[in-house]
């Protein structure tokens, strides 16, 4: 508990020398001097008799030049604010589809779409009846193409919704399509 105390007076002796300027030893002194001064004079007579008189003063308003102090509570000054940096805004998420090459069945066409779960999602050739649906791991294939055909398709979500960056894709017969959601 005393160390407690003492640690707060410590603070409070360190902020009353920031407050007002003067060192702690300074300001311990004056706190414990008398208020009264204590002047003592010798006066020299004719006779060469040493005369010792002690007056006693009444204390007097010191006059000395103000110091710079810090204040207790500072003026409300307005502190510049920082002028924030404009964030560019995240393009919405959507299918990115490349051809990653043309290595499968010509008659075939095969698919993965990466970075999102696409389990139960379907495309389809675009003008025709064909769907194929996509497995657990975003593959899905589709076969019975003429070799080489070039077709669009489309990706449907599960709502049977076409997909953003999934509308009217181009590819052909032997193709491998990857597809990131980004």
């Amino acid at each position: 508990m005393w160390r407690i105390i003492l640690a707060i007076g410590v603070i409070m002796l360190i902020i009353g020398t920031l407050v007002d300027g003067r060192s702690p030893i300074a300001a311990v002194r004056e706190a414990v001097q008398p208020s009264e001064n204590t002047i003592s004079t010798r006066i020299l007579s004719d006779t060469s008799n040493e005369v010792d008189v002690v007056e006693t003063a009444t204390p007097q308003a010191k006059t000395s030049t103000p110091r710079a102090t810090a204040t207790a509570r500072p003026s409300l000054t307005p502190i510049p604010t920082a002028t924030e940096i404009p964030t560019q805004t995240p393009l919405p998420k959507k299918l990115r589809f490349y051809r990653k090459s043309l290595d499968d069945d010509p008659r075939c066409v095969s698919m993965q779409i990466r970075g999102i779960n696409v389990t139960d999602w379907t495309f389809r050739v675009n003008g025709t009846r064909r769907v194929a649906t996509f497995d657990g791991g975003g593959n899905a294939r589709m076969c019975g193409f003429r070799r080489g055909q070039e077709f669009l398709f489309t990706v449907y979500n599960t709502r049977n919704i076409a997909v953003t960056g999934g509308i009217d894709i181009p590819s052909k017969g032997g193709a491998i399509m990857i597809a990131d959601w980004q």
